[in-house]
């Protein structure tokens, strides 16, 4: 369902362009800082993971769950086992009951959703017109909308959600004579759907003051799923259910604990039942996923800082709005190159520092390797070209 869409034009003159185009060179250096500091933070923190990772899988050695060894006190220990929780999880709100190492919560609800659309036009003079369209939808959502901050409240006002996404975890995850605390829990993955009874609804309508029927593999907190009205809600379980899991962590006792490197804590709890070698090397290759993720993160931060720092000549050139879009596609340009280069010049001082000996290495070699073209190509160049003999 939607409405006719809120039409709204606005102008800014040229100096006021400017005036805001100034501004926005402080944000820009802040992204810029900000990105900087992100790189070079993250290289620094990659390393210290994947040496954690490293010594944990010399040092770690197998383990029962059903037999503590005290010659494996404080020390890395591999264990594979069945895990059970201590007691049922439960949803107090809706009063659903599993058992299950994790619970979780997911709620979607009908509401009124705000789109916008803008068409900007750069006047001759530099001066600006924006023509923004409001559109208003009523569509199911998993992230409350709050619509006080709407252009046109009136009409579409958002009741306050009756519940939000939440996590419930087991305090404490039994693993034959060995325990684990939630951290252990939350981290594993709820894949299994929880199947709704219609006992599970009448509970949730006790406790929540309102119609709940099952609809589907959904709670549906409202008259009529066939007819959702505004506050309406839908939600959703997925558990992680008793089974057999996997750890590598510090033995304490009967307690499995982060263990202590020289480079950070080690602590890896997994579904299934899985070798340390293989553990290991899933935890590496998300620790280089991460790694690259923040590095893209962090060059496009550095990138949009340039651009913001940059944009004031764009925003000067549009008093001729042709020469206005010429410079702007110069100022993209020269953020995206200069941010390309800043971001590789901050990950390789980085390096420096926490790689120091392979920096070396890779410099060496890329001087080598540079030295060796310029030679070729310098040969290439004074080689004399053979003198031609002929009769007359």
């Amino acid at each position: 369902m939607s409405q006719d869409p809120l039409v709204v034009t606005t102008h800014a003159s040229w100096l006021q362009r400017l005036g805001g185009a100034l501004a926005g060179m402080a944000v820009g250096v802040i992204l810029v800082l900000g990105g900087l500091t992100l790189l070079f933070g993250n290289e620094g923190r990659a390393v210290r993971a994947a040496q954690t990772l490293d010594e944990g899988g010399r040092l770690a050695t197998s383990a029962s769950p059903d037999r503590i060894d005290p010659a494996q006190e404080g020390r890395p220990i591999h264990v594979v086992g069945m895990a059970q929780a201590a007691g049922p999880l439960s949803d107090e709100s809706t009063g659903l009951r599993i058992s299950g190492l994790r619970l979780v919560r997911k709620v979607e609800l009908y509401q009124w959703v705000e789109t916008v659309r803008t068409e900007t036009r750069t006047r001759l003079g530099g001066g600006e017109e924006t023509v923004a369209t409001y559109d208003y939808r009523l569509e199911w959502s998993s992230l409350p909308v709050d619509s006080d901050g709407f252009k046109q409240p009136q009409g579409h006002v958002n009741p306050e959600p009756i519940l939000k996404d939440q996590d419930f975890s087991t305090p404490q995850i039994r693993l034959g004579r060995r325990r684990l605390g939630p951290e252990a829990a939350a981290g594993l993955p709820a894949t299994e759907t929880v199947v709704l009874l219609a006992g599970d609804a009448q509970e949730a309508e006790r406790r929540l003051g309102r119609k709940v029927v099952v609809s589907g593999d959904a709670l549906y907190v409202g008259a009529d799923p066939a007819l959702p009205a505004v506050g309406d809600a839908r939600i959703r379980y997925a558990a992680a259910p008793w089974g057999p899991i996997s750890v590598i962590a510090g033995q304490q006792g009967a307690d499995l604990v982060p263990y202590a490197t020289r480079h950070g804590r080690l602590y890896e709890v997994r579904a299934g039942r899985l070798d340390a070698e293989t553990m290991l090397q899933d935890a590496k290759a998300a620790n280089q996923v991460l790694t690259w993720l923040v590095r893209l993160g962090g060059a496009v931060a550095i990138i949009l800082g340039l651009a913001l720092i940059l944009n004031p000549a764009k925003v000067a050139a549009d008093v001729f709005p042709p020469a206005g879009a010429i410079v702007g596609f110069g100022v993209v340009a020269l953020a995206f190159i200069f941010g390309a280069i800043l971001s590789a010049l901050t990950i390789a001082t980085a390096w420096l520092v926490v790689r120091p000996l392979l920096s070396v290495v890779v410099l060496t070699l890329g001087a080598l390797v540079a030295l060796g073209i310029w030679r070729f190509k310098a040969a290439r160049g004074t080689r004399s070209e053979p003198r031609v003999v002929g009769t007359q």
